[in-house]
Parts: structure tokens; C-alpha cells; sequence
């Protein structure tokens, strides 16, 4: 993945298509080459494990894995590292097609969330931010307030200015502190009930 990634062309969504079609089709001269044991090995046979999964012992009527040559005989088999690459190739096949599959060739799930705007009251954000804080959602309870607040103006590209000096405001408020989390609440509610 990181050989595909790092040689990927900076062009456009057909282009980028096509490039991971290209490696995709890659993976079939591997499942060309092995066929006769990936289809052994899909079916979950058994019949033939002493020949292909025992120490010490190849079988050189089989086709073998050029790599042999470099494996310990005292810790692998001869088509361990076959197994192996099947396994790896399942994945990246998931992979490269979830590639081809996507919009424009490149995952822009995380694209669409790093443009979301917190565009309600910053004091309902603060508000949010401390009720969060004080059931201890974040990393078990065990980060600080400054820390949360780093986090949402990043993440949210929002400046929450003196928010000590805000929440020292919503102690004081007379009537409803938490005016923000409690309409929430209502909300919440009045969809679960539906």
C-alpha cells in the first residue's frame, strides 16, 4: 500500500482510476501463478497439508515459492509465505477497489468532515465542550479542559477566545445553566421517541 500510495501520479480523478485499476490488475498474475493452491487453499482442504505444511519436507513435484531458497526450514513450510501473500493480497484488493469505487480515486469521507463549521453560539459550543468535560468523555477522563478546547478549535477552525471567562457566565446564569445542553436534550428525546 505504502509502494502504491507513494507512487500514485498527482493527477486527475479518471487518471488515479485508472492507476488502481492498473495495480489491481497487478494482483491477478499472482492468482494466475498460484491458482492450483489458492483454489486448495479457498476450499479449505486438507488432503494435501502433508505435502505443503510440514517441516523439512518439499516436495519439489510442487510448484514452490521462488523466495524458498531464503526461508528458515527450521520455523517455515514451503508455501507458508504463499498463505501469507494470499492473505495480503485479499486486503489490498479490498483496498485498490474501495479506491476505484470511491467519488474521485481518493477517500474524501475525512475531506468532508474537516469542512464542517461550528456555526451556532460559541457559548453553546463551550457550554457543550464542558458538559463533556465533566462526564469525562475524553481519553477516560484523564485530559484537561485546555486540551479539549485546543481540540474543538482545530478541529471545528473556530477561536473560542477567553472560554474561562464564558464559563464563569454560564455559572452565573439565574435561570437554566445549561441552556444549550438541555434544549439538546430535548431534542434528542423527541427524536427517540418518534
Amino acid at each position: 500500500m505504502l509502494a502504491i500510495e507513494a507512487s500514485k501520479p498527482y493527477a486527475d480523478s479518471q487518471a488515479l482510476r485508472s492507476y488502481y485499476e492498473n495495480e489491481r490488475s497487478n494482483l491477478l498474475y499472482f492468482y494466475n501463478e498460484q491458482r492450483e493452491f489458492i483454489s486448495y487453499y479457498r476450499r479449505k482442504s486438507t488432503y494435501l497439508d502433508k505435502k505443503y505444511f510440514v517441516r523439512f519436507k518439499f516436495d519439489f513435484k510442487l510448484k514452490l515459492s521462488p523466495e524458498l531458497y531464503s526461508y528458515d526450514e527450521e520455523f517455515s513450510t514451503s508455501h507458508d509465505h504463499i498463505v501469507s501473500q494470499i492473505l495480503a493480497n485479499d486486503l489490498l484488493e479490498q483496498y485498490l477497489t474501495n479506491k476505484i469505487d470511491s467519488k474521485d480515486g481518493k477517500d474524501n469521507s475525512i475531506d468532508h468532515i474537516k469542512n464542517l463549521e461550528w456555526t451556532a453560539p460559541k457559548v453553546a459550543l463551550i457550554e457543550l465542550l464542558y458538559a463533556l468535560h465533566q462526564t469525562k468523555c475524553f481519553n477516560g477522563g484523564h485530559s484537561d479542559l485546555a486540551e479539549i478546547f485546543r481540540w474543538a478549535e482545530n478541529s471545528l477552525n473556530i477561536n473560542l477566545g477567553n472560554y474561562h471567562k464564558t464559563l464563569g457566565e454560564i455559572r452565573l446564569r439565574k435561570i437554566d445553566r445549561t441552556k444549550f445542553c438541555h434544549c439538546f436534550s430535548i431534542i434528542l428525546i423527541s427524536i427517540w421517541m418518534i
